[in-house]
């Protein structure tokens, strides 16, 4: 070989391990083990300690440790550390301390990347089987509203009600519960008594519904059912939200799309421009202080944010996708804020509505009122003021007696057909009024200005009324006269009847009025009092009545403030004669937002672009969060009903988590609570659950309670949770620890290295050292 071959082969040789060593040199070097050290701890302090810093990247705490930045940086700690070790450190007896620590380090790091790459947190809603008592009669036709108490299948439990009309006291105690696998509460023993009869004994057995061995009869008025505690084999995901669209009764066959990407901690939607069609459904997005939501920048800065908007709901490549005639896209999302039902514009029915603001002393009012129902088409004001809206349909005009002159602070107005009298009376409480030209004497009993109503489809509805008592000849009534509704007007017998018996009694139970010879009309005229009336042919007008009677009529503009003499202003803003409900988020402002370390993503709310694939229709629409997707009473968000879906006609959506598989199925026993002295405050809650075991197959009995898990396979259950009343249901919480005892064993391991190289290494080195001397 000649010279210059081997030249030249050096030259490679060298030239490859100047690479090689310049890696090897940069692994190797203790500055850059310091500064990775460093980094690591300022990474971990400012997500611990200094959450904005990661909320600005849209990152909670696990995908903060789980990004690949600090995945890169114990990789390269790894490495460093490794490398240092190889070539600075002998392998003997002397370095087996500072070897240990570097193991242990290195099996520390491992464990922490497996734990955050793999932890997953979440709950599971666990209920008692409970023994419902229901109404016979009300069963046979309202189902839902027929329970009139429940209680427990936990013995010694008791359910007492006293229902004089029925009996007395009714009292149920339950005596005995058995189980039968995972079937908790399956076979229950009762005993019962009413008033003052005999105890009755009733057995209740979990079965078909064919057997009714789970149904019993408590007396002729009231059944009981056992209802069984049901069983789940998912758990709800703390840290993914999910789209889920319910098809069907069977929650088995719902569509579940998860949104991993979604944002967590700033608003962020997409505004539309003025023409775009989609947009024609939008309202702007206030806060409860009625200044603008702005919304944060939706471009994420690549390969360091997760997040994005918009999201298309359905992926591509789904049979979904193919299958339906609409796409899906997350547009919007608010981290926290309230849904209220907002009206407009496209309903299918009429039911007039407007929105109407009173302003007296710079207090501003807003109120929507609805025309066509008694209890919303009337607000009243602190101050006394009242505002009406009436709808007259297709008249032209109004009627004559809304702005006929009146005068006086309480006007009771009389006609009287025989003689053909009309009266008009200011009044006052106690007065007494022979009626001129006739033989009627009115007695004034009583003025209310606010009568609150509780007749068939007036309830809570309120209104001026005075109770008038007419005598003429022999016959004297007391006569209820409203101001609202004048066809409620009605007869009684008055107060000073003889017959005790009937007093306050209708006259009549046939006729409302029993005296129908003379009309009685009042009018609450110590307060201003604003009729807003409209119709399809009529333009929106005002009447005021001011405090004496005087009344004013006038057209009104929208948005345009009327006066009301003084500081008092009306306003009429919008009127929709046939409107539809939009649910319409408000925005908390942030000063008084709660952590969202304690609410997570409870408040927040996501916008739905629903949109036709031939671009011929789309509706927008909000979806509140469901912490537990609708599934139990804990949770009141139902899902939101789209009724107008092209192809499809009505869907439902919900805003909720995404659900995992348990390792087994898992059903409630019983909830135990320990109180503290005095029985006020709970003290311990124990969830006795049962299990199958995923190995054996063989039903198992578990324990969970306060500071003390449960383990079922890479799952740990603890109590999270418990029920109001401490008994009816439970809340474990879920979370698997993988990674938790690699983690464990590298701390020992530096432990003990740490130990060695402080107690051991001194020692073998000054016994080497003599054994040098002394050689």
């Amino acid at each position: 070989m000649s010279s210059t071959t081997i030249q030249h082969a050096a030259g490679g040789r060298r030239r490859r391990r100047g690479v090689l060593g310049f890696i090897s040199d940069f692994l190797n070097s203790i500055w850059l083990g310091i500064f990775l050290v460093i980094a690591i701890l300022v990474y971990g302090t400012l997500g611990s300690a200094v959450p904005p810093v990661r909320q600005f990247f849209e990152l909670t705490e696990f995908q903060y440790f789980n990004h690949w930045v600090f995945l890169g940086l114990i990789l390269l700690f790894c490495l460093n550390l490794t490398v240092a070790t190889f070539r600075r450190i002998k392998f003997n007896w002397i370095n087996a301390g500072v070897l240990t620590v570097h193991t242990g380090l290195l099996i520390l790091c491992y464990g922490s990347v497996v734990y955050f790459g793999n932890k997953i947190e979440g709950d599971v809603w666990l209920g008692t089987p409970t023994i419902k008592i229901y109404s016979i009669e009300r069963f046979k036709t309202d189902r839902e509203n027929s329970v009139v108490g429940q209680l427990p299948a936990i013995e010694g439990e008791v359910w007492e009600q006293n229902i004089p009309m029925l009996g007395g006291r009714h009292r149920l105690e339950v005596l005995e519960v058995r189980h039968e696998g995972l079937e908790t509460g399956s076979h229950v023993k009762l005993k019962g008594k009413i008033g003052d009869g005999p105890e009755t004994i009733h057995e209740l057995n979990l079965g078909t519904s064919e057997q009714l061995g789970h149904i019993a009869q408590f007396s002729n008025n009231f059944a009981i059912m056992l209802h069984r505690s049901a069983e789940t084999n998912y758990f709800y995901d703390d840290t993914t939200p999910a789209l889920i669209i319910p098809l069907g009764e069977n929650r088995s066959s719902w569509a579940y799309f998860e949104l991993p990407s979604l944002p967590y901690y700033h608003e962020r939607f997409v505004a539309y421009s003025k023409d775009d069609p989609v947009a024609a459904d939008l309202a702007p997005i206030k806060s409860t202080d009625g200044s603008a939501a702005i919304s944060g920048r939706l471009s994420p800065i690549p390969l360091v944010e997760r997040w994005r908007m918009p999201i298309d709901v359905i992926p591509a490549t789904s049979a979904m996708a193919n299958d339906w005639p609409i796409t899906i896209t997350v547009d919007g999302f608010l981290p926290y804020a309230e849904l209220d039902q907002h009206p407009m514009p496209g309903g299918d029915r009429l039911f007039p509505i407007s929105r109407i603001s009173y302003d007296h002393g710079h207090d501003p009012h807003e109120e929507w009122f609805a025309a066509l129902s008694p209890v919303r088409s009337a607000a009243e004001f602190h101050d006394g003021t009242r505002v009406e809206f009436a709808w007259l349909g297709d008249a032209t005009s109004l009627d004559p007696s809304w702005s006929a002159p009146i005068e006086g602070r309480h006007v009771l107005s009389v006609y009287v057909k025989d003689v053909n009298v009309r009266r008009s009376y200011d009044v006052t409480a106690g007065q007494v009024l022979p009626v001129e030209g006739t033989d009627y004497t009115l007695t004034i009993d009583e003025l209310r200005p606010s009568w609150p109503l509780m007749t068939k489809g007036f309830e809570n509805a309120r209104t001026a009324i005075a109770l008038v008592v007419l005598k003429r000849g022999d016959l004297e009534i007391q006569r209820s006269v409203l101001q609202r509704f004048p066809s409620l007007n009605q007869d009684r017998y008055p107060q000073s009847h003889p017959d005790e018996s009937k007093r306050g009694k209708r006259v009549d139970d046939q006729r409302s009025i029993v005296d129908e010879n003379i009309e009685l009309q009042y009018f609450d005229a110590a307060t201003d009092h604003v009729l807003i009336a409209a119709g399809s042919n009529y333009a929106p007008t005002m009447i005021h009545t001011a405090p004496g009677g005087k009344r004013t009529m006038q057209r009104l503009d929208f948005g345009k403030p009327v006066s009301l003499g003084g500081d008092k202003v009306v306003t009429l803003h919008e009127l929709i004669e046939q409107p539809r409900l939009e649910t319409q988020p408000v925005v908390i402002p942030k000063q008084n937002r709660r952590s969202l370390m304690d609410v997570r993503r409870a408040n927040s709310a996501i916008r739905l672009l629903l949109r036709s694939k031939d671009g011929k229709w789309s509706r927008h629409v909000w979806l509140p969060f469901s912490q537990y997707n609708g599934d139990n009473l804990l949770d009141p968000v139902q899902p939101t009903v789209v009724s107008d879906v092209p192809s499809l006609g009505e869907i439902r959506l919900m805003y909720g988590r995404a659900t995992r598989s348990l390792p087994t199925t898992m059903t409630l026993e019983r909830l135990q609570t320990d109180m503290y002295p005095g029985e006020m405050q709970a003290r311990e809650w124990t969830s006795l659950f049962r299990y199958r075991d995923p190995v054996t197959g063989q039903v198992q009995r578990g324990r969970a309670f306060l500071n003390n898990t449960y383990s079922i396979g890479d799952w740990t259950f603890f109590q999270a949770r418990a029920a109001g009343d401490h008994k009816s249901w439970t809340i474990l919480g879920v979370g698997n620890r993988r990674g938790v005892w690699t983690m464990l064993a590298g701390c020992i391991l530096v432990s003990l290295g740490m130990v060695y190289a402080f107690a051991v290494k001194p020692a073998l080195v000054k016994r080497r050292r003599d054994r040098i001397q002394r050689g």
